[in-house]
């Protein structure tokens, strides 16, 4: 019962801290974003019907469509999609990840010097696994690229709102 007293008490207190005292998100003031595809093309991306000139326009139109700007090359942060597909008797497999990485400057704590260093970090990552006959697997491979990418632009477009 103790405990249930201290975490409601806990919970209050963070709700009582108005927003500007609280932590920034991490996406706050994100306004563009690069779309990559980093993937080694296989025998089984054809046989599961995943091409490639599909994947980096849909997931920066997804992306785009939701509200964040896609630059062709920005300096804030980068999109990226990696995936990895098998198939195997006519069924297809995929597992794919789609990331928000951006730049920061940060100390490695190991560092004696302590000397500032410019990092990639994933501000956000979603991803998914998918399991699909092939003749069904690239338009569901599209569907949740799409989705993938859409739900990490309506998590910047509210963080700026």
């Amino acid at each position: 019962m103790r405990s249930l007293v201290v975490a409601g008490g806990a919970l209050a207190l963070l709700l009582a801290v108005p927003a500007e005292g609280r932590a920034q998100s991490l996406l706050r003031g994100l306004s563009d974003a690069a779309v990559t595809v980093s993937h080694d093309w296989t025998e089984a991306d054809a046989q599961c019907g995943i091409r490639e000139a599909d994947i980096k326009p849909l997931a920066a139109k997804a992306a785009a469509d939701t509200g964040l700007k896609v630059a062709d090359d920005s300096p804030h942060a980068e999109l990226l999609v990696t995936f990895v597909t098998l198939e195997t008797e006519g069924t297809c497999v995929s597992h794919v990840r789609v990331a928000l990485r951006g730049w920061a400057t940060t100390t490695l704590l190991y560092d004696d010097k302590k000397e500032p260093r410019a990092m990639q970090v994933v501000l956000r990552e979603e991803s998914t696994l998918l399991l699909s006959p092939a003749r069904l697997h690239g338009e569901r491979f599209r569907e949740r690229v799409r989705g993938l990418a859409e739900r990490i632009a309506k998590a910047v477009e509210e963080e700026n709102r």
